[in-house]
């Protein structure tokens, strides 16, 4: 028997296969992510959504996907360091964020010209920037900083991301959801505002 290979119906296929897990895993309240910014690695993330959050405390480490403060949005938003987002519940409609937590309420943050320290700890490639890629001015939140009762300070791999070193502690209100890496490239693009 002569069996040709048929793309098209192999996509077909694949695309039906793809929509019924994707089914499954919303109903669930879960679904893949795809996350492609430059501030943690390129990959696939399962997202839970904030009802994974009831009565569990968020830790350091847990990555986030979480709406930006509205002046972070006004701000990434005017200047081209994220996009609208149709269907977005973030403000503005700008583009949710992945992001890492590093501190939770109690923690003291230090952001210095050297980078952001959380508990004495220097967080690589942390360094805040004075200005952006095309010259204009960064608002940075120089000092100290304890993390009030439902805030958490986030912070991302790449060199250049905006994160709370620009825009300070983040309400937990905010967060949409745990992001859980299922397979990533490792390496962050450096490539940012």
């Amino acid at each position: 028997m002569n069996v040709r290979f048929k793309p098209k119906v192999a996509f077909i296929i694949l695309a039906i296969s793809s929509l019924t897990l994707t089914t499954a895993w919303s109903a669930s309240n879960a679904f893949y992510l795809n996350e492609q910014s430059d501030c943690l690695p390129f990959g696939v993330y399962l997202h839970e959504s904030t009802g994974a959050l009831s009565g569990n405390p968020v830790k350091d480490g847990q990555i986030i996907r979480v709406c930006p403060p509205a002046s972070a949005a006004s701000l990434a938003l005017s200047r081209g360091y994220d996009k609208r987002w149709r269907g977005s519940v973030c403000y503005k409609q700008a583009e949710p964020f992945l992001k890492e937590i590093v501190a939770t309420p109690g923690q003291v943050v230090n952001v210095t010209k050297r980078g952001v320290t959380v508990g004495g700890k220097l967080l690589p490639n942390s360094a805040p920037h004075l200005t952006d890629q095309l010259g204009r001015q960064m608002v940075v939140h120089w000092g100290r900083h304890v993390i009030k009762a439902g805030h958490v300070w986030l912070w991302a791999q790449n060199p250049l991301a905006y994160d709370s070193a620009y825009y300070g502690q983040v309400s937990v209100n905010n967060i949409l959801g745990y992001a859980k890496p299922l397979w990533t490239s490792k390496a962050v693009v450096q490539v940012s505002y």
